[in-house]
């Protein structure tokens, strides 16, 4: 009988509770309940100029570590916020990041505005692996080489970087067909050592050398000597980094106290295989030459000519009379001494791959023909780059390129232009 007397001291208590109701459970609930499970922070993310919604955007709280990614209505949801406002940032790429602020008590709508993708700029240097271009303490001036063969294609390499990047000069020795310039970079750096950069491609080092004694299979016999960076097809090329200054000895060695141009080829992408076929043709001509050159004035000497020729060669013995050797060769022995030289390049390239390889193979070839017809040079070249990456860990490339250049130079002992200006029919 004790058990069941135990048990009705009991029952009058659980009568009680149940005596407050469902009201009175609820009031104990909230008042023990976290008042931060209140605030929740809704909204919306869309595109500022369609209203699109934007799906897979990052929604912060400043200030927290809370956030949320929007859904595929654009859409999101952060409870426990630490207080009914809140400042957030949406975070999305490909489009500016907002800012905005948002209330728990009504859902808001940010608009995001797209913009162009801006990331770090990765440059190559002599250390191993690439660097953040703000990272390197040396002054590096980069071309662009693919983008402005778009916008205004470029002659030749030497023309290219000197054209473009500052504190690069190319002095050119001369007019002619396949002669070069010399290259420098801030000045001479040193008294001993060559004053040429030194010059790598896709990490290879190259003969950069001004000048040399045949070009090809043809000889320079004047002042005029060709440059190794005019044997680069610019359609081949992609990007040009040069180190200036004495700076780029601390990672490429002495050597290198005149600066360092680096050549980066063409790489495959993956796709299907896109032809490019280029074509160029130009001329190079002396306007107006039979008054580009004045007239040579002279004293007559009253000795007869050994070829009876036209009446303007004849001259009274003292005599000061004027001769314009182009015209009295064209108009009496019909010859031209200058020419109209075509200037014609043809090339192709062709790249492509997958995931595991990628490949770039081009090939050119330019024939330029300068004012006289002893003027002259052919040049072919072909590239061909392989990438073969097995893994995010591994990647190998292959490259193989070949130039044959041929030149005859219009220099000579005397140069043509001082012969036309110190001609004379005189004997």
């Amino acid at each position: 009988m004790r058990p069941t007397s135990r048990l009705n001291r009991f029952i009058p208590r659980l009568c009680g509770l149940a005596a407050l109701g469902a009201g009175g459970v609820l009031a104990l609930a909230l008042a023990f309940a976290p008042v931060s499970a209140q605030n929740t922070i809704t909204g919306t993310v869309v595109d500022g100029s369609t209203q699109r919604p934007l799906g897979g955007a990052q929604v912060l709280i400043e200030g927290t570590e809370l956030g949320s990614l929007t859904d595929n209505r654009g859409r999101f949801l952060i409870l426990n916020s630490p207080s009914a406002t809140v400042t957030v940032r949406v975070v999305l790429i490909g489009y500016l990041e907002a800012t905005a602020t948002v209330s728990s008590e009504q859902a808001v709508t940010i608009e995001l505005r797209e913009t162009a993708i801006s990331l770090d700029e990765i440059v190559v240097t002599g250390v191993v692996g690439e660097q953040a271009a703000r990272a390197v303490g040396n002054s590096i001036g980069k071309v662009d080489v693919a983008e402005m063969e778009q916008l205004a294609p470029s002659v030749d390499v030497p023309r290219m970087i000197s054209a473009t990047v500052p504190g690069v000069r190319v002095s050119m020795g001369g007019g002619e067909i396949g002669a070069g310039g010399t290259t420098r970079i801030r000045g001479i750096a040193s008294l001993s050592l060559g004053a040429q950069p030194l010059v790598y491609v896709d990490g290879v080092r190259v003969n950069g050398a001004e000048s040399s004694s045949a070009f090809g299979w043809y000889a320079f016999n004047g002042n005029a000597q060709p440059s190794r960076l005019q044997d680069f097809n610019p359609d081949e090329i992609e990007s040009i980094e040069i180190i200036k200054g004495p700076a780029a000895a601390t990672l490429y060695g002495t050597e290198a106290s005149n600066g360092v141009i680096q050549i980066f080829t063409k790489r495959g992408r993956t796709g299907a295989p896109r032809i490019n076929v280029t074509m160029k043709q130009g001329a190079n001509f002396y306007p107006n030459v039979y008054n580009m050159f004045p007239d040579v004035w002279y004293q007559c000497n009253g000795v007869s000519q050994t070829v009876d020729v036209d009446e303007r060669l004849k001259c009274t013995p003292g005599q000061v009379s004027s001769f314009n050797v182009l015209k009295i060769d064209r108009d009496v022995y019909g010859n031209e001494w200058f020419q109209t030289g075509h200037a014609q390049s043809y090339g192709a390239d062709v790249t492509g791959g997958t995931q595991l390889i990628t490949y770039y193979v081009s090939a050119d070839w330019d024939r330029d023909e300068g004012v006289v017809q002893y003027n002259w040079r052919n040049r072919m070249s072909g590239r061909a780059n392989l990438t073969y990456t097995p893994s995010e860990k591994l990647e190998l490339n292959f490259g193989l390129g070949a130039i044959r250049s041929k030149a005859q130079s219009a220099s000579a002992q005397q140069a043509l232009p001082t012969a036309i200006i110190w001609a004379c029919p005189a004997p």
